[in-house]
C-alpha cells in the first residue's frame, strides 16, 4: 500500500515512485479499541475488511478488544487463572512452583490475584513435600518459601507479590528421623577422602563445642564440596543441631538439603546491592536464625564482600554479640577460579575490590583445600590440570592477557554439528546431555536459533505478554508494543 499510495489526510495515489517503508501510527493502550485494532493489524495477515479483522477462528466479535483477547494479544485475569489450572494438571510440583513464579513476576499480576492463585493451588504446590512425609503445615511452609526463594533469585522481594504471613518451619520443628540422618551421614563419611574428612571433623567439632569459627572450603568443580556440605548437614542434624544451608544462586541452593538463597535467608536488600538487610531483630525470621547452630554457604566467591559484611552485621544484631557473625559457625565454600561477583560496567580492578578476599572478615576464615577431583576419570586428568593452570594464572598469555588454546580443543568446522550432530541427524543422543557454553547471551541466542532451524518437525509459535514496568505508569505509554515484543528478558527464550 505505501509503495503505490501516500497518506495525507487520506490515501492518494503516488505520482512518483520512490523507495518507501510504511509504518503504523502509535496508539496508547488508553484508547482501547484503537490499541486492539493496531495489535490485530500488526500481527494478523490478509485482512480485507474490518469485519475480517474482528473475526478470530471463524467467530465474528463485536469489538476489536474482544477479538484481540480471543487471539491472545490481550489478556485479563481469566487467562492467568486458566493458565495455572492447566499447568497444574500436568506439571510436577517443583515445575509448577517455578511456573507460578514466572507468571506472577513477568506477568505483573496485580493484587489480590497472586494470593488468590496461591490459595487455589497451594495443595498442588506442596504435593511433593506431602508425599515425602511432611505434615501439611510443614509442606505448606516449604512450598511457600521455595516460591519466595525463586522470586528472590529474580532480584525481587516476594512480599511484593505474596504479602501473607506463613511461618517458616524447620524440618526438625516437628519431625526429624535421627536414625535416618545418622545412617546417611555415616555412610557419606565413610566415602570421604582425607581432605574432605578434615573439613567435616573441624566443623562438627566446632558445632559440638558451640565455638564460633569461620571456615572456607577452597576446591575446584568436582572436588566434592557439595558432598561435604551434605555430610555435615546429615551428621549435625542427627545430633539435633540446626543447620542453615544457603547459596548465592538458586541453582546452587537447590543442590543443598533445604537450601535457600542468601538474599532470601538473610533478607538482603537487592535495591541496596545486598549491602544491608531488611530483617528486624524481633521478627520470626530472626528468631529462626538465633536457633541455627551453623551456616553453610555454597558458591560464596560469587557474592560481593558487602553481602558477607551485611550478614555479619545482621547476625551480630540478632545475637546481640560483637563476635564475628554473632558467634555463629560459618562454613563457606567455592572456587575463586570460576565466576566472581558481577559488577555492571566494572573492570578487573573493580572485580578484585569486591571479592570476599578483600573483606576485613576474610582473615577470620580457616582455609581447607580440596585438590582431588571425584568426578573425572583418568582420560580427563590432563584437561582438568590445564583448566586449573588457567585458573591459577600459570598458562602463558600474550600482552592482551589471551592464552593459546591447544589445537585438539579447537573446532574449526560447524560447532553445532560437532556437538549435536548425531541428535540433529536423527540419532539416539539426548539433547539434554549436550551443551555449548558461551559467556555472551547474544551468542547463545544465535546458536540456539541455528540449531532450532535444523530440527525436524513443525514450528510452533507461542505469544508472550509484554509490558513496560516503570515507576510512573504514564511512562509505559512511550513504549510501542512491537518494541516490547522484540526484547528478550534474562532467562527467557528468544523473542521475535
Amino acid at each position: 500500500m505505501p509503495q503505490a499510495f501516500e497518506f495525507n489526510k487520506g490515501w492518494r495515489q503516488r505520482k512518483k515512485y520512490a523507495r518507501t517503508s510504511g509504518r503504523m501510527y502509535f496508539v496508547g493502550p488508553q484508547e482501547q479499541e484503537r490499541f486492539a485494532l493496531r495489535l490485530l493489524l500488526l500481527y494478523g495477515k490478509g485482512f480485507t475488511s474490518f469485519e475480517d479483522v474482528r473475526t478470530v477462528e471463524g467467530v465474528l466479535h463485536t469489538t476489536f478488544v474482544s477479538a484481540a483477547r480471543a487471539a491472545g494479544y490481550l489478556i485479563d485475569d481469566t487467562f492467568f487463572v486458566q493458565s495455572l489450572r492447566e499447568a497444574a494438571s500436568f506439571h510436577l510440583p517443583a515445575q509448577l512452583r517455578s511456573y507460578f513464579v514466572s507468571l506472577i513476576v513477568y506477568g505483573n499480576l496485580q493484587d489480590p490475584l497472586p494470593v488468590t492463585l496461591w490459595n487455589a493451588h497451594k495443595e498442588d504446590f506442596m504435593e511433593d513435600f506431602v508425599l515425602n512425609g511432611d505434615p501439611t503445615d510443614v509442606a505448606e511452609s516449604k512450598a511457600f518459601y521455595d516460591i519466595a526463594d525463586r522470586i528472590s533469585t529474580l532480584g525481587k522481594d516476594y512480599r511484593e507479590y505474596l504479602n501473607i504471613d506463613i511461618q517458616q518451619l524447620f524440618v526438625d520443628d516437628l519431625q526429624v528421623d535421627v536414625d535416618q540422618h545418622n545412617r546417611i551421614g555415616e555412610g557419606n563419611y565413610a566415602l570421604l577422602n582425607s581432605e574432605q574428612k578434615s573439613v567435616v571433623d573441624d566443623v562438627l567439632l566446632a558445632i559440638e563445642r558451640q565455638q564460633g569459627q569461620c571456615f572456607f572450603v577452597d576446591g575446584p568443580g568436582g572436588s566434592g564440596k557439595t558432598f561435604v556440605y551434605t555430610t555435615i548437614y546429615r551428621l549435625a542434624t542427627a545430633r539435633r543441631k540446626r543447620i542453615l544451608n544457603v547459596a548465592w544462586t538458586g541453582i546452587a541452593a537447590n543442590l543443598l538439603p533445604n537450601g535457600r538463597t542468601v538474599t532470601s535467608a538473610f533478607r538482603l536488600l537487592v535495591d541496596d546491592r545486598s549491602r544491608s538487610s531488611g530483617m528486624k531483630r524481633q521478627s520470626k525470621e530472626a528468631n529462626m536464625l538465633r536457633e541455627v547452630g551453623a551456616i553453610i554457604w555454597d558458591e560464596a566467591p560469587m557474592a560481593p564482600k558487602q553481602a558477607l559484611e551485611a550478614v555479619n552485621s545482621l547476625l551480630q544484631d540478632i545475637m546481640q554479640k560483637n563476635e564475628p557473625f554473632g558467634g555463629k559457625i560459618m562454613l563457606l565454600g567455592g572456587d575463586f577460579r570460576q565466576v566472581l561477583p558481577v559488577v555492571e560496567k566494572g573492570g578487573r580492578r573493580v572485580f578484585v575490590e569486591v571479592c570476599l578476599k578483600m573483606s576485613v572478615l576474610w582473615p577470620l576464615f580457616k582455609i581447607h583445600k580440596l585438590t582431588t577431583n571425584t568426578r573425572l576419570n583418568d582420560n580427563d586428568y590432563c584437561h582438568r590440570e590445564w583448566l586449573l593452570k588457567i585458573g591459577n594464572g600459570e598458562v602463558p598469555s600474550d600482552e592482551n592477557g589471551d592464552i593459546k588454546v591447544p589445537d585438539d580443543l579447537i573446532c574449526e568446522g560447524d560447532i553445532a554439528e560437532a556437538i549435536f550432530g548425531e541428535a540433529l541427524n536423527g540419532g539416539n543422543s539426548d539433547f539434554s546431555e549436550l551443551a555449548i557454553l558461551t559467556p555472551r547471551n547474544v551468542d547463545a541466542l544465535r546458536i540456539n536459533d541455528y540449531v532450532l532451524d535444523r530440527l525436524s518437525g513443525d514450528k510452533v509459535v507461542f505469544l508472550s505478554e509484554d509490558e513496560a514496568i516503570v515507576e510512573d505508569p504514564s511512562d509505559a505509554l512511550n513504549f510501542p508494543t512491537e518494541f516490547l515484543n522484540k526484547m528478550t528478558p534474562t532467562g527467557m527464550p528468544h523473542m521475535y
